[in-house]
């Protein structure tokens, strides 16, 4: 009996030690996942340190650029003045010369002879109240020379247009500023971009060039302005004007980053940065929208994924890390998906830019797991096949 007690106490003990060597298992590997955790948290906070400090590097360069454009501005000064007396004095020439013609129509009408025809009283009361129009000289629409506006500089154009409250059109000077600023052909998108990325390399250069041609001038202030229009900070008119001038340059640069020319491509995209930095909502929508649209288009369901498409959807992807907290719920999960198809096509330059959208759309959602519960389900299964180092980055998604 007694070793029958023995041999009892012998087989407790051996699960003891079992169930030790187990916990101390199941402890390592709960240290290795907390050490791994505070790492990858380490990690995101100078991530996300380092993208503000781009963030407020960028925001005090634009800044200065503004600064600078406005003190060139106030420079040219004694120029635009001397453009204004120009205006004003043809503004009368054309008083004057309508008021001659007036005379020289009342003139022909007197000395030609009168019939006594009903037709002929007709005429002459037609002539009669067309003649007792009152001329604005003021008013855009009445000019005798409507390139006039050429010559003028946007800050006059905006002046004009605030001070001309009588005029019959008075929309044909912000309608011309617009037209300006448009960005519809590949010149004027290459040539805003160049000299944009040159003023916040040198801007006292660059302005200093610019000066030197009135025309260039004038083109790159108007576009520069059409872009102030965009930014929740800075915006200055009203939302209808707003919409339409901003969502016909979105539309035009929306259309040019689909281009095969790598150049205006570029361009394109670095332009559409800018639109997209600090702005309305409804700019933000018009941008998500766009982008995420392109992107279906470069990644059909039944294809596979080719190395040019997926540098594209990443090039895309950057605009949208940066509105992501703009983003509705259902464009959050377009582009989750997205971004899961590209990273299982295998074909990805770098899949680390991939993991860090990812992780953005993670963090952004109050219940990733629900919100992306297919993608999930899609990264589980493909981690199975994947490298180790991408097994751990898709694991470390499901504890953000």
């Amino acid at each position: 009996m007694c070793q029958d007690v023995e041999w009892q106490c012998w087989d407790l003990w051996s699960r003891m030690e079992e169930q030790s060597a187990l916990l101390a298992n199941e402890s390592a590997r709960a240290d290795a996942l907390v050490a791994a955790l505070q790492v990858e948290r380490s990690w995101s906070r100078r991530w996300c340190g380092g993208l503000q400090e781009q963030l407020r590097s960028s925001q005090g360069r634009i800044e200065e650029l503004e600064k600078e454009l406005e003190k060139q501005l106030r420079r040219s000064g004694d120029e635009r003045e001397e453009h204004v007396q120009r205006c004003r004095q043809l503004q009368g020439e054309n008083l004057e010369l309508a008021s001659r013609l007036q005379e020289m129509q009342t003139a022909m009408l007197q000395n030609t002879p009168q019939p006594d025809s009903s037709e002929s009283q007709t005429m002459m009361a037609g002539s009669r109240a067309a003649g007792s129009e009152i001329l604005d000289p003021s008013d855009p629409s009445c000019l005798v020379l409507p390139s006039l506006l050429q010559y003028l500089a946007l800050e006059d154009i905006l002046a004009w247009r605030l001070t001309s409250r009588q005029t019959r059109s008075p929309r044909v000077l912000i309608q011309h500023v617009t037209e300006m600023g448009r960005l519809d052909s590949p010149e004027s998108i290459l040539d805003f971009s160049a000299k944009w990325k040159a003023a916040l390399a040198d801007a006292p250069a660059t302005f200093e060039e610019l000066q030197k041609d009135v025309k260039q001038l004038k083109l790159f202030v108007c576009r520069w302005w059409c872009l102030r229009l965009a930014n929740a900070r800075l915006t200055h008119f009203p939302e209808s004007d707003v919409r339409h001038i901003v969502t016909a340059n979105l539309r035009d640069l929306l259309a040019h980053i689909r281009s095969k020319d790598k150049s205006l491509r570029g361009s394109a995209h670095r332009l559409l940065m800018n639109y997209a930095f600090g702005s309305l909502p409804f700019v933000q929508h018009l941008i998500a929208d766009g982008l995420l649209g392109l992107m279906g288009d470069l990644l059909p369901e039944s294809a596979t994924t080719s190395k040019q498409a997926s540098l594209l959807v990443q090039s895309c992807s950057r605009h949208l890390s940066g509105l992501v907290r703009g983003l509705t719920k259902r464009q959050r999960q377009k582009w989750a998906s997205m971004l899961v198809r590209v990273l299982q096509g295998q074909i990805a330059v770098k899949s680390a830019r991939i993991i860090d959208s990812l992780k953005i759309l993670w963090r952004a959602d109050d219940d990733p797991r629900r919100s992306y519960a297919e993608e999930e389900q899609q990264l589980r299964a493909f981690s199975k096949h994947a490298s180790p180092d991408l097994q751990r980055e898709l694991c470390n998604l499901r504890y953000l």
